[in-house]
């Protein structure tokens, strides 16, 4: 009796060991899955900086053709170093980027040889500007169908990471039936919680590649009429102030497919959210409204200072500009986070579910993008941004710092 007894825990600890293995080798190989799948999203983010900046490149040789002289080269010039910058960014062990670099050096020795001298002599005629014109929308197809090209592989990379989580995770689904246990349960779930969050990445990520495109064939189709158009418009017309709207929903959808580049430091926030404040109270002014920090706990956090500025201008001049004339604009920084309350009339209710969504807005004058903008610099950092109705009428926005 007593041998079947230790026969029988024998058994049981070997169910429990098998089970409790296979959970854990398939969760170790479902977190592999994921940094790899992480992997290949930083490299994608790259690959649509880069591209956004070679478009850039190309509007201003564009600009050039459009004038016939000189006027955008120094512009130009500044932009191909931020497309090298980009390429440098690019490079990954696993990504081969090289003709990519060769089909953009070979559109910056192009434009060198055959267009900066006659835009600097000021010899370019309207039949070869138009010539010139078609070889450089040419240099920048060639480039965009470089970049696509890795770019689908990469999306094929990620299709099999995923395919391997979901695998590994059915495996250690099996793991938990073997063992029946906590533990094993708990290993499971956990591997499905990670599969679950590789989709909702992979679900951004396709989101995010589809704006990049979006926006180089935005900025492709618009900013050489929209440079047009400015150049001729009268100042204070409704003509050019459609157009400036138009370029400035284009420079945004720019800005929200490309990540910033700029290196984290340690960002003293009470200094940032007190120029903040100063820079905003410029306009309140000449609206009757008063901004004023209430609470300021000495705070700092590790960020990129640009993007830490571009957050705090956002959410208070959209309070600003949601607040009522003699209205007043209250700001408290915490240890943790930044909270801004305004009393203007809340967000309409269309509105709240898709508040962070690209285009959502409820101003008529707004793009929809600031704070589609926003939350993404504050969760890259670990953070948390909300905005809730406020007791007596109004909003909160808060930005939780975080710790990532």
């Amino acid at each position: 009796m007593n041998r079947r007894v230790v026969l029988a825990v024998a058994g049981l600890v070997a169910l429990q060991a098998t089970g409790t293995g296979l959970g854990f080798l398939s969760w170790s190989r479902v977190a592999e899955a994921n940094r790899e799948h992480q992997r290949i999203a930083l490299q994608r983010e790259a690959l649509l900086s880069l591209a956004a900046a070679a478009q850039e490149a190309y509007v201003h040789q564009a600009h050039t053709f459009i004038e016939g002289g000189p006027g955008h080269l120094d512009h130009y010039v500044e932009v191909v170093a931020s497309v090298d910058a980009a390429l440098v960014a690019a490079r990954g062990a696993n990504v081969d980027i090289e003709p990519i670099r060769r089909t953009i050096a070979a559109g910056n020795w192009w434009f060198a040889d055959a267009v900066v001298p006659v835009a600097r002599d000021g010899t370019m005629s309207r039949d070869s500007a138009m010539a010139l014109h078609a070889e450089a929308e040419a240099q920048a197809k060639a480039t965009s169908e470089a970049i696509g090209t890795v770019l689908h592989a990469l999306s094929h990379r990620q299709e099999e990471a995923l395919a391997r989580a979901t695998r590994e995770s059915a495996r250690a689904w099996i793991g938990a039936t073997v063992v029946a246990l906590g533990g094993a349960v708990l290993a499971a779930v956990v591997a499905t919680q990670i599969v679950r969050t590789l989709e909702r990445r992979r679900v951004e990520t396709e989101r995010l590649a589809a704006l990049g495109e979006m926006a180089s064939a935005v900025a492709h189709e618009l900013m050489n009429p929209l440079a047009v158009i400015l150049g001729n418009a009268e100042p204070g017309s409704a003509i050019r102030v459609e157009a400036e709207h138009a370029r400035n929903v284009v420079q945004g959808l720019l800005g929200f497919a490309r990540p910033a580049r700029e290196l984290p430091v340690n960002v003293a926030l009470g200094e940032a959210v007190s120029a903040a404040v100063d820079r905003v109270t410029m306009v309140a002014d000449g609206r009757d409204i008063t901004v004023s920090l209430v609470a300021s706990t000495p705070s700092t956090i590790e960020a990129a200072p640009t993007a830490v500025r571009q957050v705090l201008d956002n959410l208070l001049l959209n309070a600003v500009q949601a607040s009522p004339a003699g209205a007043s604009v209250e700001v408290s920084l915490g240890l943790d986070s930044v909270v801004i309350a305004d009393r203007g009339a809340g967000i309409p209710a269309e509105v709240k579910a898709r508040l962070y969504q690209p285009f959502v807005t409820g101003r008529h004058e707004g793009t929809g993008l600031g704070l589609a903008i926003c939350r993404r610099i504050v969760e890259a950092q670990g953070g948390k941004l909300t905005h809730e109705d406020r007791p007596g009428g109004g909003t909160v926005a808060r930005w939780e710092f975080g710790h990532g």
